[in-house]
């Protein structure tokens, strides 16, 4: 049996205890349960001290008996179409990996990026998530990832790669005002409070948060490749190297040509799924064309990554009679145990409202109002980066800005600086697999444990937060 180190059993024990207190303390509330409960839920996520996927079942459990959280609504947690996405997503990139597309590809973009293999990944997820979803961007990026890491020597690669992986697919999303839900809810919530005359557009929301993805990226890749995890700079990494393996590899298969063909084609419907309106250009998506379809609307990204994986089990694979792309063993390769961790994840969330715990929080954020403009901006960003570890960010962002906005109303502030602040903080969670769908997906690698990310989060939480307020108080203040 392995023997564990004694810092394991003092964050399980001290969870416990939070756990306890939060339920006999004198002003014992639903919100005081949730929040217990959490802080139970990740010190076991943390020590591992019970498989990841044993606690990820715990919510089913509690919440229904605590009276805070309905079966049903449970239900809908664990299953739905965020999980069906990574259902599909899984099982797409299954295809490759059977096929070995995933090396090839490799070693195209080793070729590229020769010993810039952090920095190659951090820009081309957060290129990819400006324009689609942060969970497709991290679908595509980890079969490719983990191949790349397979040409490489040691595993000193792992934690930087799959880690600059999810923060850029997070970091991305914020430059444009389609690359991430919570930058919609804000335009939402901020037209009904204060009109649409004064949002920005599309071009000017890029003007306006463009450089501050830049800077974002720059600073989590120095600190996550520099500092926290530096790979071995004596390892030959010449691109004439990969050249060779790749002539090696000879010509593509037919089964790599169909796996190739399933995965684009995914992408480029995920894409051009929604119309992409750009000021006053509008390209129309493929949705439009079906509009004669009643409910050609519910068609979102999860369909069709599940539609396509279904295909995979349709496809022939020539080369190998009576074999498909994809078979009924390939299933076995899914990682239930992280699709029951991201569905825990949504359970907390819904948990968070209804209990009231959300709430409580905004109502906290009013209450506490520095003289310091800059302290104020700083409470707020760092408490929804911290806040969003353990309950979606598009949640967190539909709760708090509409707080926001009645504190920006009553003090005068900019409200648009006050509620940017917000929605950008709430894409930073770096610490939990459950925060993002991308840190999610990455740890869906079996080659990170929680305490990797908890390690980075804890410092590059902080650091985002800084930058985001000092950013948005010169910006707007």
């Amino acid at each position: 049996m392995e023997r564990r180190h004694p810092l394991v059993y003092t964050i399980a024990a001290a969870g416990l205890i939070f756990f306890l207190w939060m339920h006999l303390g004198l002003e014992s509330s639903p919100a005081h349960h949730t929040l217990g409960f959490v802080g139970l839920i990740a010190a076991l996520w943390i020590s591992e001290i019970i498989p990841l996927g044993a606690t990820s079942l715990l919510p089913l459990i509690y919440l229904p008996l605590a009276g805070i959280v309905t079966p049903g609504a449970l239900a809908e947690s664990y299953f739905n179409s965020i999980i069906f996405l990574f259902l599909g997503g899984f099982l797409l990139a299954a295809a490759m990996e059977k096929w070995n597309l995933h090396r090839r590809i490799a070693l195209w973009i080793l070729m590229i990026t020769g010993r810039q293999v952090v920095a190659g990944f951090m820009i081309a997820s957060a290129l990819l998530s400006m324009w689609i979803s942060n969970t497709a961007t991290a679908m595509m990026m980890l079969p490719i990832a983990a191949a790349v890491l397979s040409r490489l020597d040691g595993d000193s690669w792992n934690r930087p790669v799959y880690l600059g992986v999810a923060y850029g697919c997070s970091i991305g999303g914020i430059a444009t005002l389609i690359g991430t839900p919570p930058n919609l809810a804000l335009a939402r919530i901020y037209k009904q409070s204060f009109g649409a005359e004064s949002f920005p557009g599309f071009t000017e929301w890029m003007l306006m948060a463009f450089p501050l993805a830049l800077i974002l990226l720059a600073v989590v890749y120095i600190i996550l490749h520099k500092v926290l995890y530096r790979t071995d700079s004596a390892q030959s990494l010449n691109r004439g190297q990969w050249s060779v393996q790749l002539d090696e590899l000879g010509p593509m298969t037919a089964e790599e040509k169909s796996a190739g063909i399933l995965f684009a084609t995914t992408a480029l419907l995920w894409i051009f799924r929604s119309p992409i309106e750009l000021d006053s250009f509008r390209l129309p998506g493929w949705i439009d064309a079906l509009s004669g379809f009643e409910h050609a609307k519910q068609i979102n990204d999860g369909v069709i990554a599940l539609a396509m994986a279904t295909l995979g089990f349709l496809l022939p694979a020539p080369s190998h009679k009576g074999k498909r792309i994809l078979e009924a063993a390939d299933l076995d390769r899914i990682p239930w145990s992280i699709l029951l961790l991201f569905g825990a994840g949504f359970a907390l969330a819904s948990a968070f409202e209804s209990s009231g715990l959300s709430q409580q929080a905004g109502s906290l954020l009013q209450s506490i109002r520095p003289d310091n403009v800059f302290l104020l901006l700083l409470l707020i960003n760092f408490s929804m980066n911290m806040m969003t570890e353990f309950t979606s960010n598009t949640a967190t962002a539909q709760i708090i800005l509409p707080v926001i906005a009645a504190l920006a109303k009553e003090s005068g502030l900019p409200a648009l600086g006050l509620m940017a602040g917000v929605t950008f903080s709430v894409s930073m969670a770096f610490m939990m697999p459950v925060a993002t769908p991308p840190n999610a997906i990455v740890f869906g690698s079996g080659k990170l444990k929680i305490a990797d990310m908890v390690k980075s989060g804890l410092i590059l939480n902080p650091i985002t937060a800084l930058i985001t307020s000092a950013y948005c108080y010169w910006l707007f203040f």
